[in-house]
């Protein structure tokens, strides 16, 4: 086990243990898992950790984007990348499938092999 420093939440102010390498991620934007669940059903979203050198790199590319006259943000980029993931998931012929297939996350599941409209379970 690493180092235990003490960070504080956010929003409910409590303390918690946590290792360092956790503590150097959270950056001050520390929330305890109660809070952030709560957050998270608030919002309708979710929150993903990605490794800071990942994240550097989408930063880099919204970058050169906006260089060519994009208005991309690192998280726009993230963003779409999850959903064209999540596209080629539930839609056999679509070209994010493709991505699927070369990433070795396609199963043979009938719930892969059938167009679903939306998304998640119980996407007909």
């Amino acid at each position: 086990m690493g180092r235990l420093v003490e960070l504080v939440c956010g929003e409910c102010r409590r303390i918690f243990d946590c290792e360092l390498a956790e503590a150097i991620e959270a950056e001050g934007d520390f929330m305890c898992p109660t809070c952030l669940l709560e957050h998270e059903k608030k919002t309708g979203g979710v929150s993903i950790k990605i490794h800071p050198s990942i994240y550097s790199e989408f930063e880099l590319m919204a970058e050169l984007l906006r260089k060519d006259g994009g208005e991309q943000s690192a998280e726009d980029l993230i963003e779409y990348v999850l959903m064209s993931i999540a596209d080629g998931s539930r839609r056999p012929g679509a070209w994010e499938r493709g991505m699927l297939e070369q990433m070795g996350i396609l199963s043979e599941q009938p719930e892969q092999q059938e167009y679903r409209s939306n998304y998640g379970k119980g996407g007909e």
